[in-house]
C-alpha cells in the first residue's frame, strides 16, 4: 500500500508539472498574440496614415499640374 501511495504520489505531481507547463506555454502564446496585435494595429495606422499623405500628394500634384 505505501508503495502504491508513493507511485499515486509520484504521478500526481508529474500531472501537476505538466499542468504547469502547459499553463505557462499558454501564457507565452497569449502574449506573443498580444504584441502581433498591436503589431498589426501599428501597421494600419502607417498604412492609413500613408494612405492619407498619398491623397495630399495627389491633391497637390493635381493642383500644380493646372
Amino acid at each position: 500500500v505505501k508503495d502504491a501511495s508513493d507511485d499515486l504520489t509520484l504521478s500526481t505531481q508529474e500531472i501537476a508539472n505538466t499542468a504547469n507547463s502547459i499553463s505557462q506555454g499558454a501564457n507565452e502564446s497569449a502574449a506573443s498574440i498580444e504584441e502581433v496585435s498591436s503589431t498589426m494595429e501599428e501597421i494600419a495606422s502607417n498604412i492609413e496614415t500613408n494612405s492619407e499623405n498619398a491623397n495630399q500628394t495627389n491633391i497637390i500634384s493635381d493642383l500644380a499640374n493646372k
